[in-house]
């Protein structure tokens, strides 16, 4: 038809299958054949001879019946619909009585020029039109697994397009023998081998498949669905609960949010979290499910450590949807009390599920030769006037066969658990902590070193946080911590803030304070009152020692019109001044401070005018970034360029080492993976290239003969700090990339 004479919008198949609308005419004389008019999109019906002029006619497909038909028309001298009497109307309606054609001719004395035509129709008493033929079927499992153990199922579902293709299939296994496959699409493995399995719609010759890998099952000692957590909130918390088989614990844990593999599965926050559990019969094999949460950008993975220390760790993934499988055999299997725990290994969330292990060898333990003591989670850092804390606390004993077993509920310490350090004990600094254990009248001793740190205590008052100080403030009531410490707080995760130890008196509430010049939301805050005095209105916000602080920016004001100057300071940085000039009292601004503060902070106010603290936001990396960077900075920043400079370059590396934090440090001296060996490898050949040849490149001022005698010579005080003979060639040789 002629475009736009019959309105597509009119014409809604809203049922299976496409309506067809056919459409044939007669010439209108044997010196005119052309209907159309597209310069005017009508079409257009010539006169005729005795009432014999131009004729379309108009059907529709099988399975619809038409109702009736509105024609509208710009010339008509005479239009007949079903060869009824002439209508010269401009909108001629006619009822088409279940047809399923009709025609429309100009009976007329001129002509009849059509602009639209409406059709009115239904589904006919012949039932709904066969379907379209299928053209592809595409066949997927949830997250694109492609393998299976043998005796466990995997779920396939298949695509049939068109959309208005017959949706159905029939599964079909290439070998039953490796696996089979239901009506529903659920395949079964039976044995190992590589199977394909095919959907095939009902269109002759169409069909999609996909082809799986049947492995050898594990045959599991235990196992961890996590159907029994119980997470219900949607904040990263700590707990425990009985799982399917062991007690689980976690850390910065909680429910999937969706983002879930096979029924609950347990999303863990950052690389704070973690699931653990303790096997009594050790552990020689583990496998598991995850998969990324979320779909922000960056790498996923987990670590899997065993007593504290890491033994396997997955690949990391940035594939959102995908569910990632691990499993890993140990190549030194575990036995007796073992600790287990699946650590996030990046600061981005993922989910874990469907845990399954094989226990260690059994063994009889034989008599006790010696201990070892594992300190990595206990606090070494004290003042005098705390408690020593034991909580993480590792020991594993050993027989005269190799055989080890943790005994960490049997291990007895001098100083015991409970003791209080002294100034004594700050006197000496470095405190050894003796740790014994005793089995069949034997008993072997092991220790570790604390540090104590002398504190004057009677005006430091250390809260956690929640409860509630009584000290001086404004108001003459008690501030709770909980609400004016955590709620100064503008962007930083308040999850971080551990304790808040009260340095000085005058800490308080302050009332709401109006001012002007910055942004006057800030007002219906309540404030914290940094109280007058020198030296008072001094507090220390403890967090999380995982991080490291970069960037404190306080916000705060003075509640004076005297135009006198309120100075505060964090930890040593500089101060800064709320000034008497350029806003109008009371004076209120964002001061910033930068240094490194790894996780403490003291903020001070040095003047005998109280500041009111209304803001806070800390900037900060994590300990195993600050690692990273590090290490990144040895292989392509600085530590790239030391050619020529090799002196200089390794004094700026060493200062930046030194700058770390202890955990960032420790990150960096044990991290696995090609990253962290090759820049502690990169490090000390640095180091070792100096301590030889004082900075100078090799070959620049050398014989071939004394370079090749160099080369040997680093190559021994390489291999002294512990290199692989191998990575200490591949460096000497690669010498001058570095000097």
């Amino acid at each position: 038809m002629a475009d736009g004479a019959i309105v597509t919008d009119y014409l809604n198949i809203t049922n299976n299958g496409p309506a067809t609308i056919t459409v044939t005419y007669n010439r209108n004389s044997a010196g005119t054949h052309s209907i159309f008019n597209n310069s005017s999109n009508e079409v257009r019906l010539y006169q005729g001879t005795d009432g014999d002029g131009g004729q379309i006619t108009i059907g529709i497909s099988a399975g619809y019946i038409m109702e009736n038909v509105e024609i509208t028309t710009s010339t008509n001298t005479g239009l007949s619909v079903n060869g009824a009497e002439s209508d010269e109307s401009s909108v001629v309606t006619a009822p088409l009585a279940d047809l399923t054609s009709f025609y429309l001719k100009n009976v007329g004395t001129g002509q009849v020029r059509m602009s639209n035509i409406k059709i009115g129709y239904s589904l006919s008493g012949t039932g709904v039109p066969d379907p379209d033929p299928a053209t592809s079927v595409t066949v997927s499992s949830e997250g694109g697994v492609t393998t299976l153990k043998n005796g466990r199922t995997l779920q396939l579902s298949a695509v049939v397009l068109p959309n208005t293709a017959d949706p159905s299939v029939t599964w079909s296994s290439s070998d039953n023998n490796i696996a089979t496959v239901d009506a529903e699409g659920l395949v079964t493995g039976v044995n190992p081998g590589s199977v394909t399995i095919t959907a095939t719609s009902t269109t002759p010759g169409i069909s999609g498949s996909v082809t799986l890998t049947v492995e050898e099952a594990v045959i599991l000692d235990g196992w961890e669905t996590f159907e029994n957590h119980g997470l219900t909130g949607t904040s990263y918390v700590s707990g425990s609960y009985q799982g399917d088989f062991v007690q689980i614990s976690y850390a910065k844990g909680r429910k999937d949010e969706g983002y879930n593999i096979d029924g609950k599965s347990l999303m863990l926050g950052d690389s704070a979290g973690y699931i653990e559990f303790t096997l009594e019969n050790g552990i020689s094999y583990i496998e598991f499910e995850w998969m990324k949460a979320y779909t922000g950008a960056g790498n996923r993975g987990l670590k899997v450590l065993i007593n504290g220390i890491v033994d396997g760790e997955t690949a990391l993934k940035d594939e959102n949807g995908v569910i990632q499988t691990f499993s890993h055999t140990f190549a030194t299997p575990y036995s007796g009390s073992t600790v287990v725990r699946i650590q996030n290994a990046t600061s981005k969330q993922v989910t874990i599920d469907n845990i399954g292990w094989v226990n260690g060898p059994e063994v009889t333990f034989g008599t006790l030769t010696s201990i070892e003591v594992n300190s990595d989670e206990v606090n070494k850092e004290y003042y005098n006037g705390d408690t020593i804390d034991l909580s993480g606390l590792l020991v594993t004993a050993y027989d005269e066969h190799g055989n080890s077993k943790i005994v960490t509920d049997l291990v007895t310490t001098t100083p015991a658990a409970g003791y209080v350090f002294s100034e004594a004990d700050a006197t000496n600094g470095m405190k050894a902590i003796e740790v014994s254990y005793t089995e069949g009248g034997v008993t072997r001793s092991s220790s570790f070193t604390v540090n104590v740190t002398q504190l004057t205590l009677p005006t430091d008052v250390v809260v956690t946080i929640g409860d509630t100080y009584t000290g001086a403030n404004d108001s003459s009531s008690a501030i709770t911590l909980s609400s004016d410490i955590v709620g100064i707080f503008t962007s930083t995760p308040t999850t971080l803030l551990t304790s808040v130890i009260v340095q000085e008196d005058e800490i308080g509430q302050g009332s709401r304070v109006y001012y002007a010049g910055v942004n006057n939301s800030v007002s219906d805050i309540q404030p914290l009152k940094l109280g007058s005095g020198s030296g008072k209105g001094n507090i220390k916000l403890v967090f999380d020692d995982q991080i490291n602080i970069s960037k404190v920016t306080l916000y705060a004001a003075r509640k004076t019109t005297s135009g006198t100057n309120v100075t505060l300071q964090v930890n040593n940085a500089d101060v800064q001044t709320i000034g008497t000039s350029g806003v109008a009292d009371p004076k209120f601004a964002a001061y910033v401070f930068e240094g490194v503060f790894y996780n403490e902070i003291i903020i001070r106010n040095n003047t005998n005018i109280a500041a009111y603290l209304y803001g806070l936001d800390i900037e900060y990396t994590t300990y195993e970034e600050d690692a990273l960077a590090f290490a990144n900075d040895i292989l392509t920043g600085s530590g790239a360029n030391a050619a020529g400079n090799c002196s200089a370059i390794l004094n700026e590396l060493e200062a930046k080492y030194e700058a770390l934090s202890e955990l960032a440090k420790l990150e960096f001296e044990t991290a696995p993976g090609e990253v962290f060996a090759s820049a502690r490898a990169r490090f000390e050949y640095l180091k070792a290239w100096v301590a030889l040849n004082g900075g100078s490149a090799v070959g620049n001022n050398k014989t071939a003969t004394e370079s090749a005698s160099s080369n040997v010579i680093v190559a021994t005080i390489i291999g002294a700090t512990g290199l692989a003979f191998v990575a200490g060639y591949y460096f000497i040789n690669k010498k001058r990339r570095i000097n």
